[in-house]
């Protein structure tokens, strides 16, 4: 039987399978990746299932590894891209409230003018100031603002995936970009220099004294 065919309904043992899920997974490679997640898919008792994950993990940490400096930026753009794509849903929803809000604001906008204008009755003139002008432009103009970040962004992620020239860093799994750290990532340029001594990770802090 080959390789490529182990399941947990095979005769192997678990031991065998997990054997050759950690060889699967120091290949790193696409096909060793697509043969982890096939186990993944089956029913597993806990013990391949935790060396799978773990198999999962260290195999697109392998394939994903770079090797020049072309990998490098294709890589660092694509982390940036999903950086970029995480929070599309909360302007989406922000966009949403803000349409919901001004649609609100019209029905008290008509209400008020109905009420004003009901001359019958002797109402208090301040009364017209209950809805209020400025908050209607004010919500309006966050909803341009909100649109129009929405727009740039998505049109932002557009280009930059068409400048990533490398394939295999064009759809990089997002829990590849959970463990990838950048020297300095976490390190503000706009703060006081004596910020880092709060920071856990100072690695390569030595090289940037040098």
């Amino acid at each position: 039987m080959s390789k490529t065919q182990i399941t947990q309904s095979d005769s192997k043992n678990s031991a065998t399978i997990c054997t050759q899920l950690q060889e699967w997974a120091h290949s790193g490679t696409k096909e060793s990746i697509e043969k982890i997640k096939n186990v993944l898919s089956q029913k597993n008792n806990k013990e391949v299932e935790i060396t799978a994950e773990l198999a999962y993990d260290e195999a697109l940490y392998f394939y994903y590894s770079t090797s020049n400096e072309q990998e490098e930026r294709d890589f660092l753009l694509a982390k940036m891209i999903h950086e970029k794509e995480e929070p599309l849903w909360k302007l989406e929803c922000k966009i949403g409230a803000a349409k919901l809000e001004l649609q609100k604001l019209e029905l008290d906008k008509a209400v008020n003018n109905a009420i004003m204008s009901d001359e019958s009755s002797n109402l208090p003139d301040d009364w017209k100031y209950r809805f209020s002008k400025d908050y209607y432009m004010t919500v309006k103009h966050r909803l341009l603002e909100l649109e129009d970040e929405l727009a740039y962004n998505e049109f932002w992620i557009k280009i930059a995936k068409e400048l990533i020239k490398s394939d295999k860093f064009k759809n990089i799994p997002p829990r590849v970009f959970e463990g990838q750290h950048w020297n300095y990532e976490d390190v503000c340029i706009w703060g006081d220099f004596d910020e880092l001594d709060d920071l856990e990770d100072l690695s390569g802090l030595d090289d940037l004294l040098e």
